[in-house]
């Protein structure tokens, strides 16, 4: 054995593939598969990063994987993947077998995985971005947010008012909570009821 070699991380398997993925590593394959299905993970992911050649042989292992994953409600995903396999794996059929994709990223999302804690700074920054400037404009307000945190537990958190909005798609559960202090809500609310009352 050892032509494969795995790592786990968080609720993925990473399998790394040898140079040539062919007669002499089918049974390898066959009896290595049978324990990753059962590992407690969502997703496996083939690393093909160092292989050169895939035999025609060898693909009747990977259909019957994606087979027991799949009855398992699993994800398999292939990475690094150069043009000729890719090609190769199209035309023979293939491609919803190994479901090739850019990174392990882009499989994790596809599978609806996301890191717990972390927030996605691209996600959240045209939130702020939207806020600043709808204060700026409608209440002549300037204002520096603070550093977003997802919320963890109950508190104690200084809010007197929020506004909630929820989000939902096949990748992503939440909601976004825009919070103020008492003090800090009733002065932009003075500054846009004068800023209305000049117009």
């Amino acid at each position: 054995m050892g032509s494969y070699t795995t790592e786990k991380q968080d609720n993925v398997n990473v399998i790394h593939c040898p140079m040539k993925v062919g007669t002499d590593t089918i049974e390898d394959f066959k009896s290595l598969s049978k324990n990753w299905a059962l590992e407690p993970v969502t997703v496996h992911i083939f690393n093909f990063g160092k292989t050169q050649e895939i035999s025609p042989n060898a693909f009747q292992p990977f259909v019957l994987f994606k087979q027991m994953l799949k009855n398992d409600n699993k994800h398999l995903f292939s990475i690094g993947l150069n043009a000729s396999l890719i090609e190769d794996i199209k035309n023979r059929g293939l491609e919803q077998i190994f479901s090739p994709v850019s990174s392990l990223n882009e499989a994790k999302r596809k599978a609806g995985l996301r890191a717990k804690g972390k927030i996605d700074v691209e996600f959240i920054n045209p939130f702020l971005s939207a806020t600043k400037n709808t204060l700026a404009v409608q209440a002549e307000t300037e204002i520096q947010p603070l550093k977003p945190f997802v919320k963890e537990g109950s508190g104690p958190y200084q809010v007197s008012i929020a506004g909630v909005i929820s989000l939902i798609s096949d990748h992503f559960s939440g909601s976004i909570t825009l919070c103020f202090p008492t003090q800090t809500f009733l002065t932009i609310y003075r500054a846009s009821s004068a800023l209305k009352a000049v117009v």
